[in-house]
């Protein structure tokens, strides 16, 4: 699978054997800036300069949930046992760690 996020702020996944469009989602309401799969392909995360990161189950298309982050987060990335998050933010030095209990 791969995904792509485009200016019109739609995610789209792609099967890279076929070359199809396979999934599609919508959400954010400002310009995405980082999205990445889980480690078993299941989920997409998805940041965005409204400072929302949402999360969708792949296989049912639907948005399994959204969190709201002071400032407008600029990068995530899932850690492979998905229990950790780590995010960067607009104007702030540093990584920030949220732990997933």
């Amino acid at each position: 699978m791969l995904a792509t996020a485009s200016d019109d702020l739609v995610v789209r996944v792609y099967d890279v054997i076929s070359a199809k469009l396979v999934r599609q989602f919508e959400g954010p309401n400002d310009r995405i800036t980082d999205l990445c799969f889980s480690a078993d392909g299941k989920w997409i995360l998805l940041s965005s300069m409204d400072g929302t990161i949402r999360i969708w189950d792949v296989i049912s298309s639907t948005q399994l949930d959204a969190m709201l982050m002071d400032d407008p987060v600029t990068c995530i990335s899932l850690s492979p046992n998905m229990d950790m998050l780590a995010t960067t933010h607009v104007a702030h030095n540093g990584v920030y760690l949220w732990y997933a209990a």
